[in-house]
Formats: structure tokens, sequence, C-alpha cells
């Protein structure tokens, strides 16, 4: 293959990607847990179905990790998250309990 070609198939998978992260709630889920330092488990991990009936703004879900990552420095669980929807954009966080 010729260099400007390997370039091109390049932007193309980098683009996909960047979508994939941004535009659907589970993507930005895993790059979020991606983020934090947990590439295995961005790309292992599993969503519970229950959803959780607490205070959050109208444009948020929470999602609850089944395999969460234990974070190094204390041994805590990082189950929770928080997926926020800015118009087609989606973000995510670690949600905190």
């Amino acid at each position: 293959m010729k260099k400007k070609q390997i370039v091109v198939i390049l932007a193309m998978i980098i683009l996909l990607l960047t979508t994939y992260f941004v535009a659907t709630p589970t993507g930005a889920l895993r790059f979020a847990i991606l983020r934090e330092g947990y590439p295995i488990k961005s790309i292992t991990m599993k969503l519970s179905d229950t959803p959780y009936e607490i205070d959050i703004k109208s444009n948020e879900k929470i999602y609850t990790l089944i395999n969460p990552p234990i974070e190094k420095a204390t041994q805590g669980s990082l189950e929770n998250w928080v997926v926020s929807q800015y118009g087609i954009f989606y973000w995510a966080e670690y949600f905190g309990w």
C-alpha cells in the first residue's frame, strides 16, 4: 500500500473511534474508564440493567458496572458512573458512591 492510503485508513479509524466515544452513551462510558487508567476493563465492561431512582439532572443517566475496576490506591470498587448528554454528544464520569 502507498503511504497516503495508510494515512487515510488510519484517519478514518481514528474518526470512527472518536465518533463512537462521544456519540453513544456506552462509548462515552468506555472512554471514561479508559481515561481513568483501566483499558482492559473498558473493553470487557458489563452493565447492570437496574436503573437508579435518585436526584440527577434530566440529561444524565447513572450506569452500574457488573465487573467494575478496582482503584489501586484505596482498593475501592468504581461501579457507579454517570453519563451526561450535551446535544448529540455524551460525556461520562465516575459518580462517586
